[in-house]
């Protein structure tokens, strides 16, 4: 479904993320490395786009990759294997 309006997708994407329960997050630390880390994603729509919300505690660990380099990518995927992937920027 890339390059379609987040309208036309929104349905879809709303179902897999809350249907998925937990999804994966990865972000870069500060030497180049990727980590993973399983969140539970809370999507409100503002704007007619999502607003991803990980309820979470902050650690060094999590807070100093996210200093040096905002992105992070996530992917939530249902029992029946459908899957959603999102590129975004952290605040």
């Amino acid at each position: 479904m890339t390059g379609l309006p987040f309208s036309e997708r929104e349905q879809d994407f709303l179902r897999i993320t809350a249907a998925s329960v937990f999804g994966v997050a990865t972000t870069v630390d500060e030497h180049g490395r990727p980590r993973s880390r399983m969140l539970h994603p809370i999507f409100p729509v503002r704007g007619g786009r999502p607003l991803g919300r990980a309820p979470t505690g902050r650690t060094p660990l999590k807070t100093r990759p996210l200093a040096a380099n905002p992105r992070m990518s996530c992917s939530f995927w249902t029992p029946s294997h459908d899957t959603v992937f999102v590129d975004c920027r952290t605040a």
